[in-house]
């Protein structure tokens, strides 16, 4: 029994070794000016690096995860692929054709400002214009009408979620059938809510041809040079100072304590803004997951002695969903102890709110929270 188990697990090992060199093999058949390194396939030219996992292969049907890794990127572009073929090789060709040519093209096209439709304005503190270019519409079935693509149904709430990164990345996926309908929108690897919810309607009223009909698109936004400010910190930095100071707040349990963190924090950032950033956000997001049938909205609400209340979406901070995804891996990997998640939300607004609640004798599964307020000195700068 145990050999058997290894035997398989070794074949399938060495089935998903033979797919990646397929994937490399599918490659060059689509780029001529290129290189291998190590597990990358490197576009030579742009010194794009892509980076591909096997994650499932059932008979002749293949999912493949590519990632688009590049010097203007903070994070890389990430999208997975289901393609089929009369064989296993022909799939695989296929799925890297459809990355190609939805994603990766799209791409390219971008950073040599080929192919835009014009720009757009976004405004945290200050004013960001980006250039703007979709990809055209695919997916599978029809539907009455003409498919004339997501763009005007997003501008202006995607506008709203800018901030100063570089570039930014949009898929917008929409299906119907029968008898239901879904939508998903999705800013740089974190669904927008809101936007899923208005394109959901859309769906909702097509009237389709046939069982089925999907539609995806993609849009990147370049951010002009004279308006772009290339922050200071990388992700791998904003991390390490989070995770330090979540260590702080699982222990803290006074005001002194907790003022101490701060002072910590702008020491060791060396900035104020990141500092605050960190602080504020800890304690929120640690309620996010700490009441996972709760839903909870996109924005953030920036307060500041003496000034008006700022209105701004996640997305908008650079170091808020890097902090989310290590908050979210905490709770999914590692044990935390009552007190410890005690100590962290006795520092949150939402969670005191939330405790008022239950306290009232109201169910809270659901509740909606539209935002999470920080707190912020005089000099703070949104990045």
């Amino acid at each position: 029994m145990f050999f058997k188990r290894k035997k398989k697990k070794q074949e399938i090992n060495e089935t998903k070794k033979s797919a990646q060199q397929c994937i490399f093999e599918s490659f060059m058949k689509l780029y001529s000016d290129y290189e291998i390194i190590e597990d990358a396939f490197v576009l030579k030219n742009d010194d794009i690096y892509i980076f591909t996992d096997v994650l499932s292969i059932h008979e002749d049907v293949v999912q493949i995860l590519f990632q688009i890794h590049h010097e203007l990127l903070d994070d890389p572009i990430v999208e997975t692929t289901v393609a089929a073929g009369s064989t296993l090789e022909e799939a695989i060709y296929c799925a890297c054709q459809k990355f190609n040519d939805n994603v990766l093209s799209l791409y390219t096209n971008a950073i040599h400002q080929n192919n835009g439709i014009g720009y757009i304005e976004g405004y945290t503190q200050e004013r960001h214009l980006f250039d703007v270019y979709p990809s055209k519409v695919s997916g599978i079935g029809k539907k009455e009408g003409i498919d004339q693509g997501f763009w005007q149904d997003i501008k202006e709430e995607v506008r709203l979620r800018l901030g100063n990164k570089k570039i930014y990345w949009v898929k917008v996926f929409a299906s119907r059938d029968n008898d239901k309908a879904e939508a998903e929108v999705w800013i740089n690897g974190f669904e927008a809510t809101e936007i899923s919810e208005k394109i959901l309607s859309l769906a909702m009223d097509w009237e389709i041809i046939g069982s089925m009909h999907t539609e995806k698109q993609y849009f990147t936004f370049v951010q002009r040079e004279e308006t772009y400010e290339k922050s200071c910190f990388t992700k791998e930095q904003i991390q390490t100072f989070a995770k330090k100071a979540m260590q702080e707040y699982e222990v803290c349990k006074d005001k002194q304590e907790h003022i101490k963190i701060l002072n910590q924090l702008i020491k060791v950032c060396g900035d104020d803004s990141l500092a605050y950033e960190i602080f504020g956000f800890i304690p929120e997001i640690y309620c996010k997951y700490a009441y996972p049938n709760i839903e909870f909205g996109e924005k953030l609400l920036v307060v500041q002695k003496e000034e008006k209340t700022i209105e701004i979406y996640q997305s908008q901070v650079q170091s808020f969903l890097y902090i989310d995804e290590i908050i979210k891996k905490h709770f999914e990997n590692d044990s935390i102890t009552e007190e410890a998640l005690k100590n962290v939300l006795s520092f949150s607004a939402n969670a005191k709110a939330i405790y008022k609640t239950q306290q009232q004798g109201c169910c809270i599964d659901h509740l909606f929270v539209p935002a999470m307020g920080y707190f912020v000195n005089e000099y703070y700068q949104i990045r």
